[in-house]
């Protein structure tokens, strides 16, 4: 069986003015192109590689996290999600 709300259950909704809002300090998988905690959309053509990019993301990081990320240009993830350019 379905339930349904009627008006008087439904949650409220109100508005809130952007400079009432509190900016917090975004932590990073990848800085600055994965939020850690964020929706992330990975876009492009067919057969660009997007699922095989997923893919090997979720593979490294099952491995040994942000710490465990090597990328094309041989650099590595610091903890902080900064990308280091060497090959170290």
């Amino acid at each position: 069986m379905i339930e349904t709300q009627t008006p008087e259950q439904a949650p409220e909704l109100r508005t809130v003015r952007a400079s009432e809002i509190t900016p917090r300090e975004v932590k990073w998988l990848w800085y600055p192109y994965i939020p850690l905690g964020k929706v992330t959309l990975l876009q492009g053509d067919p057969g660009d590689g997007k699922s095989q990019f997923a893919l090997a993301l979720a593979a490294l990081l099952s491995w040994g996290g942000a710490a465990s990320l090597r990328w094309a240009g041989g650099g590595t993830a610091a903890a902080d999600g900064h990308l280091s350019d060497h090959g170290g």
